[in-house]
């Protein structure tokens, strides 16, 4: 039983900052595909939640401050900084609050997609709602495709 719970919590964790491989790993444990979905997505809402709400709290923080940008001290460095400043933004441009939320689970990390939302969209009412549909939708494929290569292995080694 503890075992079990430690298990439950370790996915659940692995889910709320690295989704992509947390349905696998759920698999390879002997999680049944509905308490994969349940606990991948269970981890997932809860990262959201809290990065997402980190990061407003945090920007809301860093606002406070008045930070001033000094154009005379134009380093080699806070130039590419900038550059990857301007495709980020194009990227949101080009898919907005909805390409975040595809995206996230899989590609960029619910952490990094959760703060970028906070940064970018916290005006949006269903920015948060976008996110948990992003994670409960690739709950259900990432342990569809990892029960259906769970089934294809043991298949080729039997």
């Amino acid at each position: 039983m503890t075992k079990e719970i430690i298990e439950i919590i370790g996915v659940g964790f692995l889910s709320s900052v690295k989704f992509l491989f947390s349905p696998f790993t759920a698999v390879a444990l002997g999680f049944s595909f509905q308490k994969t979905i349940i606990v991948t997505s269970i981890g997932g809402i809860v990262g959201v939640l809290f990065f997402y709400f980190g990061g407003v709290w945090f920007f809301e923080k860093l606002a406070k401050l008045n930070w001033k940008k000094k154009s005379e001290n134009q380093s080699e460095e806070n130039i590419k900084k900038e550059k990857r400043n301007r495709r980020l933004l194009k990227i949101i441009d080009k898919y907005g609050m909805f390409g975040v939320a595809a995206l996230s689970p899989v590609l960029i990390s619910i952490p990094i997609g959760a703060v970028i939302a906070s940064k970018y969209f916290n005006k949006n009412p269903f920015a948060i709602i976008y996110l948990i549909v992003g994670v409960l939708f690739w709950s259900v494929v990432l342990t569809g495709i990892s029960v259906f290569l769970k089934q294809g292995i043991s298949l080729i080694t039997s």
